[in-house]
């Protein structure tokens, strides 16, 4: 990318720069006017503008002068070109380097390059922010060092290079902690070390049960404590406990009489000191006297012999529990002549079979007495029950359905003995709406030697039937 903008730079440098030729005409034609004008200059005397160099010289040396000038012009030219070009090219690169991002310039369709921060073995890049933050980072980090090693080492002086700059020392300013010189510490050190001494002599005398430490091996000596006729000593942790427990015994004394006599006033040593009842307060339960607690306690008595026998008379099932051995008895319902009892099962069968009894016995009524008032539907239905062979009437001519009877998944059904057919007359196909439910009537044929009949295929008990009485009905 470098070579590509240099050689663009220099290819726009060379087309802004005038040719040495262009230069010399245009200043000839500028000498040889001042040569015409009636302006006297000094000898030798130039004057420099931005623009271009212009020389004048006197009448007395025209020949001599033009040519002289000449070639000062020539020379001070291509040293201004030179030096203009170089300015250029100088400015140039140094927006390259300041300004990277900006695209490469050019006029050359067929010029091509490869970006060189870009190319794949290119190292890694930071952004400006990334390159701000690490710069950041490492100044802080130089920071952190410097003041470490304030820290780690306070010893090392104070270096500054303001010679004006003035502090006070830290140890010896007025808020500062005491100091000790070194005759104060000697001295506080000879204290600390006869407080140690106190201090064990001491622990000598609170622990005389403490054995003794020597360093001598030679030395032998009688414990006064431990003596064979010294009384029996108690330990540090056996006399602590015992302060304690003798100690909560107070205690619980104390709190004892509180309870015993709650009538007591209570004693305090503070004047300003004030409480109420707590026995008296609004808010306190209903408090019973000395008569109602005694019949209180007498009633609980009786619930709880009350509640004893009710325990007999529901679970009389439950064995008798005695204390006494030799008592025996006999059971009132387990005995030879008791009547057989039915159990917790049979008991809610039998009512289960009495309370459907009971439904089939009002249904039963609904079937037999439909012109009873109050049963309309009641008598609807028993005609479908009556007389079933009666086809369907619907008012919908779209209405069709099947025969639930000559359904595949019907159960097997003997039908009855065939009519004759001479009495049999042609029935029409029944069209059946589709939310009719019809009643499978149930069949009957003989069989075995007795002629009894047996039924096949019902949908409902044979009691049921049996209290319809319609046993001998051809629609059942």
């Amino acid at each position: 990318m470098g070579s590509n903008q240099s050689s663009h730079a220099n290819a726009k440098t060379m087309e802004e720069i005038p040719s040495s030729k262009q230069l010399k005409s245009s200043e000839s034609a500028r000498g040889r006017k001042s040569l015409n004008s009636d302006i006297e200059v000094t000898p030798k005397t130039r004057s420099v503008d931005d623009d271009a160099l212009f020389v004048y010289t006197s009448d007395s040396d025209e020949s001599e002068g033009i040519e002289d000038d000449d070639e000062e012009i020539e020379a001070g030219l291509a040293e201004r070109r030179m030096i203009l070009e170089e300015a250029k090219m100088l400015k140039a690169y140094a927006t390259f380097h300041l300004h990277p991002e900006k695209p490469v310039a050019i006029t050359d369709a067929n010029a091509c390059g490869r970006n060189y921060f870009t190319r794949a073995s290119a190292p890694e890049q930071e952004t400006a922010e990334e390159a701000e933050e690490r710069a950041m980072i490492l100044e802080e980090a130089s920071m952190l060092k410097k003041y470490a090693e304030f820290h780690l080492h306070p010893e090392k002086p104070v270096v500054t290079t303001d010679v004006n700059a003035c502090g006070r020392n830290y140890f010896t300013r007025a808020s500062a902690d005491e100091f000790y010189g070194t005759e104060d510490a000697a001295e506080r050190e000879q204290i600390l070390q006869e407080c140690a001494e106190l201090k064990k002599y001491a622990g000598y005398h609170l622990h005389p049960e403490k054995p003794v430490v020597t360093e001598d091996s030679m030395l032998s000596a009688r414990c006064y404590y431990g003596r064979a006729t010294a009384p029996e000593q108690e330990t540090v942790e056996e006399a602590e406990e015992r302060a304690i427990i003798l100690e909560e015994a107070s205690m619980l004394k104390k709190y004892a009489e509180f309870h015993l006599h709650p009538e007591k006033p209570v004693v305090t040593t503070d004047a300003n000191a004030c409480g109420r009842n707590y026995f008296t307060r609004a808010s306190a339960d209903e408090f019973y006297g000395t008569e109602d607690a005694a019949e209180r306690e007498q009633i609980l008595q009786e619930c709880a012999e009350l509640k004893k026998y009710a325990g007999y008379h529901l679970h009389p099932e439950k064995p008798v529990v005695t204390e006494d051995s030799m008592l025996s008895a006999r059971c009132y319902y387990g005995r030879a002549t008791a009547p057989e009892q039915e159990t917790v099962e049979e008991a809610e069968e039998r009512a289960m079979i009495l309370e459907e009894a009971s439904m089939l016995k009002k249904y039963a009524e609904f079937h037999l007495h439909p012109e009873k008032p109050g049963s309309i539907h009641a008598k609807k239905y028993a005609e479908f029950h009556l007389h079933p062979e009666r086809p369907v009437e619907t008012t919908d001519a779209n209405a069709c359905g099947r025969n639930y009877f000559d359904r595949f998944s019907a159960a097997n059904v003997v039908e009855p003995e065939a009519k004759s057919e001479e009495n049999r007359e042609p029935q029409e196909p029944v069209k059946l709406k589709s939310n009719t439910k019809l009643f499978q009537p149930a069949a009957k044929h003989a069989s075995g030697d007795d002629g009894n009949k047996e039924e096949e295929g019902m949908t409902r008990s044979p009691s049921s039937i049996m209290l319809y009485g319609f046993e001998d009905n051809e629609a059942f």
